[in-house]
């Protein structure tokens, strides 16, 4: 164990701590190992600060890195940290001359291991400058290895924000953008199309300018690239004016979110659904820009819940808007109690000896681990945990948050956690088809008639369609649907809590979940044509279905072009790991021991 003022990390799985706290390892497999602990995004002028500590060599050689969600594993013979560009352009050089893999990963989150390797590895994390922010221009340009947090703080005393978000922000901005990430907002795009121009470093070519007007179908087919055509070096963002959002929550019954469901759409710029399986409950989240009139309440700090019903906002206060958006006079946190109390009273009706103080001390996410922790795979633990969540939020509506957009558009997403998302096409918003609502609709049936033990939420977004080809958020048919200008996507997931830390049950809930997947999977997709988000697609380990499933990616993507530019800027595959190598490659005979290596890291 290795103490420092800033982390405690372990031995045996001390890189996954490193890899999502910003920590820095050069190489494994070896006694000295160099650590840079977590540091906010520097300028161009300054250095990271490095410290170092050591391991012996038992410790080096039995290296794991794990992702985000405690799904997938790995054991690099090889783990890099370059501190420059110019160390990333020679590491790959090098790599490509001697024909051994370098796969690029970022901050480790994709729930399926995306940038995993048992090969080598090369992390992004200690090339996280800040080139130059033009506020004429509103554009900034980052190293692919900054955080999306640290951009936004460094972005704002410019009075500028990124466009969107995802639910959290401790992304790798070149991570974030090669896996095609996406928040919620049916006229914003996915984040690759905040994409203005990058260099993209290959280990064949060295580093290519790659913008609309340079290397432009590269510029379609990188942006959304999965780390197998090169490693984004330096990436030019287009931004937009720092805003203000209200949050407001309401729950609806499924036959209400219908009736205003377009309209809906329309008339907020952020919006998510959660509905709640054998619950008719749907919980609504919206987010719009306001003016807060109180000169003292800046734009760089949070406005929070607890204060909202008396800062003025348009003209009025909290107080005096409609009735059913009161929050309370003064003191948020008593409601909030008040809302957690279902879920307080379940977890002792199930758990009667928990100790009373711990109770009072967990939040709502900590509460549902722990209801489900009793019986993860009981339908009927679900279903009264379900309810008590609905309760929740019933309790809960009305503003819920007042602040900057990076800190509203922000949630809670729960603990380690299996997911799957889908994204769809769902017409445009002057005309939408409504395969969105039919969606969920047969999706919920289906749980309900299989008596699936589905906890809540099933989340549901939206975005405007992608212009990167490899997004799964593209428009199909380019000619009729521009995605700059009409198409409108959504995206669905699904969700199973690893709430346990009993090997047995882990097992139980990652079999559980699987079958739950391949359900939604066999019986909509296809109905659909959704797509698993890049960064949430498992790779079947069953031939038959990773055949199906290839045939359906090669159908859909223009993965010839794609393979093209593969073969073109790393002929020997240096960046490519199983994913790439099961899903892409025309002869993908190889890598089934990895990935099974993979995916059975909870089983």
């Amino acid at each position: 164990v290795f103490e420092s003022s800033e982390m405690r990390v372990m031995s045996r799985g001390w890189a996954a701590a490193a890899v999502a706290a910003g920590m820095s390892v050069l190489s494994a497999g070896v006694a000295k190992v160099n650590f840079t602990f977590p540091v906010s995004c520097v300028s161009n002028e300054e250095s990271v600060t490095s410290r170092q500590s050591y391991v012996n060599e038992e410790d080096a050689s039995d290296i794991e890195i794990v992702n985000w969600s405690a799904t997938h594993a790995c054991r690099p013979a090889t783990y890099m940290e370059p501190h420059s560009l110019e160390e990333v352009t020679a590491l790959l050089c090098d790599a490509h001359r001697k024909g051994t893999k370098l796969r690029v990963v970022g901050s480790a989150i994709s729930p399926n291991g995306l940038g995993l390797s048992d090969e080598g590895m090369l992390s992004m994390v200690n090339c996280n400058r800040i080139r130059w922010v033009d506020p004429d221009t509103k554009q900034i340009c980052v190293e692919a290895g900054a955080r999306v947090s640290d951009v936004v703080e460094h972005l704002r005393p410019y009075g500028l924000t990124l466009q969107n978000f995802a639910s959290i922000r401790e992304q790798q901005i070149g991570g974030f953008i090669q896996t095609g990430a996406h928040g919620t907002g049916a006229a914003i795009p996915p984040v690759d199309d905040q994409v203005v121009a990058f260099t993209l470093i290959t280990p064949a070519c060295g580093v290519l300018k790659v913008s609309a007007d340079e290397n432009s179908e590269l510029f379609e087919l990188a942006r959304v690239g999965l780390g197998a055509l090169g490693v984004m070096g330096e990436i030019t963002l287009q931004c937009v004016d720092a805003h203000v959002l209200q949050e407001r929550t309401i729950v609806l019954t499924r036959a209400q979110i219908r009736e205003q469901h377009a309209e809906r759409l329309r008339n907020n710029q952020h919006v998510r659904y959660m509905w709640i399986p054998y619950e008719d409950a749907v919980v609504v989240v919206e987010c719009n820009p306001i003016i807060i009139d109180d000169c003292e309440k800046k734009t760089s700090q949070r406005v929070t819940c607890f204060e909202a019903n008396n800062i003025k906002v348009n003209g009025q206060t909290g107080e005096q808007q409609t009735s059913s958006d009161q929050i309370g006079h003064g003191n948020r946190n008593i409601q909030n109690q008040h809302a957690l109390q279902p879920m307080k009273n379940l977890l002792l009706d199930l758990r009667p000896k928990m100790n009373k103080s711990l109770l009072e001390n967990m939040n709502f996410a900590d509460l549902r681990d722990a209801i489900l922790s009793v019986s993860p795979r009981d339908v009927n633990v679900v279903k009264r945990c379900n309810k008590a969540e609905a309760e929740y939020w019933r309790r809960l509506q009305g503003i819920t948050d007042i602040g900057t957009s990076d800190m509203v558009l922000g949630f809670e997403c729960g603990g380690q956690q299996w997911v799957n998302e889908v994204c769809f096409p769902a017409g445009t918003l002057e005309h939408p088809t409504f395969a969105d609502l039919k969606f969920t609709t047969e999706l919920l049936d289906m749980i309900e008639k299989e008596n699936i033990a589905a906890p809540a939420p099933i989340e549901q977004r939206w975005t405007r369609s992608s212009t990167s080809l490899m997004s799964v958020a593209s428009t199909i048919d380019r000619e009729t649907s521009p995605a700059s200008t009409f198409g409108l996507h959504s995206w669905v997931g699904i969700i199973m809590y690893l709430s346990t830390e009993d090997s047995f049950e882990r097992k139980a809930i990652t079999n559980n979940f699987f079958v739950y997947r391949s359900l939604v999977a066999n019986h909509l997709d296809e109905k659909y044509n959704a797509f698993v988000h890049w960064a949430k697609l498992e790779v079947p380990s069953n031939s038959h279905s990773l055949e199906t499933l290839r045939k359906r990616i090669h159908h859909r993507f223009p993965i010839k072009r794609f393979n093209y530019y593969r073969q073109q800027l790393d002929p020997h595959s240096v960046l490519s790991n199983n994913f790439i190598h099961s899903l892409f490659d025309d002869s993908h005979e190889n890598g089934g021991a990895e990935r099974n290596h993979h995916t059975n890291h909870n089983l």
